[in-house]
């Protein structure tokens, strides 16, 4: 079994605030997870991670799904 490290916990809650937020403009456009990937060009299932705070992802991918969604990059981390 993998001990957390300090950094994981900061991470966690983190990136599941910006799941939530990414999963949240995806719903308010009315778009599947499938439709988004296909807009933004990333694989539905890593949207999938995203958005469930599983995957720590990089400042240009998101820059590219904040494109995809029509909003601006800092968009993402308003609560």
């Amino acid at each position: 079994m993998e001990m957390e490290t300090v950094s994981d916990a900061l991470a966690a809650p983190i990136l599941k605030q910006l799941g939530s937020r990414i999963r949240a403009i995806r719903q308010e456009l009315h778009l599947s997870q499938e439709e988004c990937a296909t807009i933004c060009q990333i694989d539905r299932a890593h949207i999938s991670r995203i958005e469930h705070g599983s995957k720590n992802t990089s400042v240009l991918l998101l820059a590219k799904m904040a494109r995809g969604l029509g909003v601006e990059l800092t968009d993402l981390f308003k609560p």
